[in-house]
């Protein structure tokens, strides 16, 4: 088991430095910062994509996406903070809008409220750029307006 742990994590740090070499970061913060807070599809493939950047703590990712953020002005925390927000707030003028049409009354929740998955993926990608793989990536984060 710890034999194959490590060959799977070797074969995560290669990917990871593939997609580092083809400037998967820079696509990465552009579409997540273009999102200007509202999920869809495409936001939640490159968040996944964030996902896979990140799992296992890769440093190289972790200087790259930090250098390319400090380069960038607030718009990609905004973009985040909207993110966020669009996963704990019910929007009552959509619910009443689908709530007055009955072929709608089946699948409301998913007009309404953002998948579990898109949640669930959204916060693991926060969690990860905000673990303790990389101390200058966590002070970048907490100088960040509005962070507290």
């Amino acid at each position: 088991a710890y034999e194959r742990f490590h060959r799977r994590l070797a074969l995560a740090t290669t990917k990871q430095e593939q997609l580092l070499r083809r400037e998967v970061t820079s696509m990465l913060l552009a579409v997540l910062t273009a999102s200007q807070g509202t999920m869809c599809p495409i936001v939640h493939v490159t968040i996944q994509l964030g996902l896979i950047l990140l799992e296992g703590g890769n440093q190289k990712v972790q200087e790259k996406l930090l250098s390319e953020l400090n380069s960038m002005d607030a718009s990609f925390f905004i973009s985040m903070e909207g993110l966020v927000l669009s996963c704990s707030v019910l929007n009552w003028s959509s619910y009443e809008r689908h709530y007055m049409s009955i072929e709608s009354c089946n699948n409301i929740a998913e007009k309404v409220f953002p998948s579990s998955d898109e949640v669930i993926d959204l916060f693991r990608f926060l969690q990860l750029l905000c673990e303790g793989h990389n101390e200058a990536f966590q002070n970048y984060l907490r100088t960040q307006e509005r962070s507290r």
